[in-house]
């Protein structure tokens, strides 16, 4: 059997960027590889396709998925995604498969009894390094939940301006939730073998498909591709249970 790649983090972590760096400067690597594709009831962002990102399907029809067996429905920053189990199980088989999204779905991924058996191998993107989040917790002044909440939430809203994306009401309501849920998902990346602590986000313009990407984002990518080839990096952590309580 081939192996499931999961490469996770919060909103705006840099996993897209990441994807598309990968693909463009290891296309051997990254051709060997084949992606788990769910089906998402949001809208597309700009640059994302149909089919290639995301199933796009209104909630309702993803909702019917729900009576099929083959099918897991879950709830992601007020969405809905859905994944076919039997498909990805077929694909594993005889491929590795890659999966780059959202924290629930990996940790779903990761825990799913009728994927017990798959050979995984888990990545976590984040923000902060073990080293910075043990030094805000000492800070006095915020919790460490509001500073991540407003790391986020800035990262979040530059990476529309970027995108040219329309800031209205139902924006800030999509972006407070994200920044959020940030917080869980760094509590809950120590279960992934590997962290990637990676500051240059969605926001960044490091990430290039003109150049190799520069300063963090090119460690990052660096440290992924280490990974995948079982190599080791200075860049990858791993963390404690009790590292974020």
């Amino acid at each position: 059997m081939g192996q499931l790649i999961i490469l996770c983090g919060p909103s705006c972590a840099g996993k897209t960027p990441l994807k598309k760096a990968f693909s463009h400067f290891f296309p051997d690597l990254y051709e060997n590889l084949i992606p788990l594709i769910l089906y998402n009831s949001r809208s597309p962002r700009p640059g994302e396709k149909n089919g290639v990102d995301f199933f796009f399907r209104d909630y309702d029809r993803i909702n019917q998925l729900r009576h099929k067996r083959s099918y897991a429905l879950i709830s992601v920053h007020n969405d809905l995604q859905a994944i076919n189990l039997i498909q990805l199980r077929h694909l594993v088989k005889n491929n590795d498969v890659f999966y780059e999204g959202n924290t629930r779905v990996g940790r779903f991924l990761q825990t799913e009894i009728i994927l017990s058996d798959l050979c995984i191998k888990s990545v976590f993107l984040s923000p902060l390094s073990a080293k910075e989040i043990t030094q805000l917790k000492q800070q006095k002044g915020k919790r460490l939940q509001d500073r991540v909440e407003d790391l986020m939430r800035t990262k979040i809203i530059r990476r529309a301006d970027r995108l040219g994306i329309k800031k209205d009401d139902h924006f800030f309501v999509d972006t407070n939730r994200r920044a959020a849920d940030a917080f869980w998902e760094l509590k809950e990346a120590w279960h992934f073998d590997h962290i990637i602590p990676a500051p240059d986000g969605e926001e960044s313009t490091h990430w290039s498909l003109d150049t190799y990407p520069v300063a963090a984002a090119g460690e990052t990518l660096e440290a992924f591709v280490a990974i995948l080839q079982n190599n080791s990096h200075p860049l990858i952590e791993i963390w404690d249970e009790n590292l974020i309580s």
